[in-house]
């Protein structure tokens, strides 16, 4: 049961950091992905916006690239993995497909 709110944990960190630095054209793809899945589960979080102060956040290559396949790993996920379903039926086999595929990004 831990390791499942763990994934939902890491899930709606990536999320959260990704809606705070979405620019340019793959990051922002990215975003929309992310978005998207999410509004396609049956119980969508709610969003949590934050406000940082200073310079924006560019999307640069590497960011855009690692971006892009950390949304490509959280959009195949199940809902009930990324906590926009039940948790509980978020299986330890689908639960390790999506860590293993997320934390592989680079």
């Amino acid at each position: 049961m831990n390791f499942k709110i763990a994934i939902v944990g890491a899930s709606l960190m990536a999320f959260s950091g990704i809606v705070a630095m979405g620019c340019g054209n793959a990051c922002e793809d990215a975003v929309k992905a992310e978005s998207d899945k999410l509004a396609s589960c049956p119980t969508p979080p709610k969003a949590v916006t934050t406000t940082t102060s200073g310079a924006a956040t560019t999307c640069t290559d590497a960011a855009g690239t690692l971006l892009t396949c950390q949304a490509k790993a959280f959009s195949a996920a199940p809902c009930d993995c990324i906590g926009g379903g039940d948790i509980t039926k978020c299986t330890p086999a689908q639960g390790k497909t999506f860590t293993d595929a997320f934390m592989a990004c680079k």
